[in-house]
């Protein structure tokens, strides 16, 4: 049996990943999906106010108050940059990282750092006029995205604003990435290029990549593509 914890991206929660997490329990391993600080069923905290280190913070205690080890740590798009973190800092505990179409952390360079200066302005300029909150994807956003239809309209009914500061503050790394054992999935819909920071460590001895055919949310549009890739990097 495997253990894996499922860590959503932007404005999600534990939520997120309910298709995949029963594809993992129906084939007999453990599976805990989360929810961070400042989102879904714990946004009526002050979630302007949730910084990176305390999501990061977060999935540590929560992978030492359940005592877990051998763990396979998945994180969704921004969940990368924490889980990228979690598994250098947690060499004991985490045994495989895999990131869904995710970011990922680079020493001292925040989520936004890794954007065009233009894009960097857009998001900074966003999150300031939003009260320090990173307002949810769009319908049109998600569709340019590669996600239309009931998994959109599921999503934007569920979907809350994210911490600003988490997309602003910089990451610390433990070790480098190139030293994890980790797989990365991309999302080939509707781009099927590399962000340059997996494209980085594709030469790296304890990485795989993988790829799927649809958008940038596949627990929802291929849930059981997904488990299966998963399944098979554990």
């Amino acid at each position: 049996m495997t253990t894996y914890v499922l860590v959503p991206g932007a404005w999600s929660g534990a939520w997120l990943w309910e298709p995949v997490t029963r594809e993992l329990r129906a084939h007999g391993h453990e599976a805990h999906p989360i929810t961070l600080p400042g989102l879904a069923a714990h946004a009526a905290e002050p979630s302007a106010t949730v910084t990176l280190a305390e999501h990061v913070a977060f999935v540590r205690e929560l992978l030492a108050s359940l005592d877990l080890s051998d763990v396979v740590l998945v994180g969704h798009s921004y969940a990368g940059i924490v889980t990228g973190q979690v598994a250098a800092a947690e060499p004991e505990r985490v045994a495989h990282a895999i990131f869904v179409d995710a970011n990922l952390p680079v020493e001292g360079e925040s989520l936004v750092g890794a954007f065009s200066a233009e894009g960097q302005q857009y998001l900074r300029g966003l999150i300031a006029d939003n009260g320090g909150l990173w307002p949810p994807v769009s319908i049109e956003d998600l569709a340019e995205l590669g996600v239309e239809g009931q998994p959109a309209e599921f999503f934007r009914s569920r979907a809350v604003p994210h911490p600003g500061l988490t997309a602003t503050q910089p990451a610390v790394l433990a070790r480098p990435l190139s030293q994890l054992r980790a797989t990365y999935v991309n999302c080939t819909v509707p781009n099927a290029e590399l962000v340059p920071q997996a494209a980085a460590l594709a030469d790296a001895p304890g990485w795989t990549f993988a790829e799927i055919p649809t958008g940038h949310w596949p627990m929802l549009t291929a849930p059981e593509a997904l488990a299966e890739i998963l399944l098979k990097a554990a």
